[in-house]
């Protein structure tokens, strides 16, 4: 029989900008290697990224991407963090009949949640939902057209893709930063710094809490 090989659970931290994850850089325990990249804004750069940083890399036990989205529900007006393993990508123009998505094109990924993130998710009192990953940020009321999504993000779906062709368990953290809708970019602009810093300084307690048990 081989020997068993003791190692920290390694978690791979993707973010689309460097302020959302800056806190987190050298967060480690003897239990728990975090390894934070920034994967850019949009789906097609986070899936690029992704797919570099595994072609050149072994497999991290865990992806999480930490990072920011609007929510469809209206009446935020403070912190709140989400997680998601549900993603989507619907456009609006589609939704509203303006053009067509061809149907051989991916627009749905679930992935698989780690235990990591399963115990984080509980730690931060998350709000759950799915997610929608358009590639354009939504600036008009989208009341009715995406009633059973929860989250506006523009990362996901690509990581979640790239997450599931790798096998790797992947699951979204956000701070909701803004309703989306007319006002959703200013708000983003207001709330994301300080909104972010709080989700990261979550992840550091719980990550932190952790080391004596793993």
């Amino acid at each position: 029989m081989g020997a068993i090989i003791n190692r920290p659970v390694r978690i791979l931290i993707c973010s689309a900008i460097l302020e959302e994850q800056e806190l987190l850089s050298g967060l480690s325990t003897p239990g728990i290697q975090i390894v934070p990249i920034v994967c850019g804004v949009g789906n097609v750069s986070a899936a690029i990224a992704l797919t570099e940083y595994l072609q050149r890399n072994d497999a991290p036990d865990e992806i999480l991407f930490v990072g920011s989205a609007g929510t469809y529900s209206a009446g935020l007006d403070q912190f709140k963090s989400g997680v998601s393993n549900v993603f989507f990508q619907r456009e609006l123009a589609v939704e509203r009949g303006d053009s067509q998505r061809p149907s051989l094109m991916p627009a749905f990924a679930e992935t698989r949640q780690g235990s990591i993130a399963a115990g984080l998710a509980k730690y931060l009192h998350a709000l759950t939902g799915s997610t929608n990953c358009p590639d354009s940020i939504t600036l008009i009321n989208p009341a009715g057209l995406f009633q059973e999504i929860a989250f506006e993000n523009m990362e996901c779906f690509g990581l979640g893709l790239v997450a599931n062709k790798m096998n790797v368990p992947f699951t979204a953290f956000f701070a909701l930063t803004n309703s989306v809708g007319p006002a959703g970019s200013e708000s983003w602009r207001r709330n994301y710094k300080n909104y972010s810093e709080q989700l990261q300084m979550g992840i550091v307690r719980y990550v932190t809490s952790l080391h004596k048990s793993i």
